[in-house]
């Protein structure tokens, strides 16, 4: 299993991925396994944003 690291998270473009990520519902692709998302941010409330 794999991790994933995203960097910009709290970004217009990092947030749109972060969002896709998680709300992944596309049968017709396939991501590898993972077993955590880690999203970097810069602040403490970006991270509560996030």
């Amino acid at each position: 299993m794999h991790n994933i690291l995203l960097a910009g998270a709290s970004g217009y473009l990092g947030g749109s991925i972060l969002a896709q990520l998680h709300n992944f519902i596309d049968d017709s692709m396939e991501l590898p396994a993972y077993d955590t998302i880690y999203a970097l941010v810069r602040s403490d409330a970006q991270a509560q944003a996030v």
